[in-house]
């Protein structure tokens, strides 16, 4: 007995894949990438220190404190804009004056945004 291919079955399955690997970004969804960029960008633009790359010194696991030196009111005005940017309700806050210990790390800011943003 012989068995019939499809081949636009196996092209559909293949275009799937590939679809699916492109959400995929080194184990992260398209969602999680595309915060974790623009939390990057946001941070980057308002840190003390200009920098060349942000992506050279702003990783995921980057301390807050140290890329704005201890600035408290700079980082505010950093996740004012992310929260901004994500349509997160900044009226609902609970970290005002407690911002580096709410957030230590880039990560921290990404997680707490994928929870609350729309």
């Amino acid at each position: 007995m012989t068995k019939i291919i499809n081949f636009k079955d196996i092209l559909l399955r293949k275009k799937m894949e590939e679809e699916n690997k492109a959400e995929k970004i080194a184990g992260y969804s398209q969602k999680e990438f595309k915060i974790a960029a623009t939390v990057v960008k946001l941070i980057h633009d308002h840190m003390t220190e200009e920098l060349e790359d942000p992506l050279d010194v702003i990783h995921y696991h980057a301390s807050t404190p140290k890329l704005f030196e201890q600035n408290s009111v700079r980082f505010g005005g950093a996740l004012v804009s992310i929260l901004t940017y994500w349509n997160i309700d900044i009226e609902k806050v609970d970290f005002i004056g407690k911002e580096f210990s709410a957030f230590p790390t880039v990560e921290s800011i990404c997680l707490y945004v994928k929870d609350f943003a729309s």
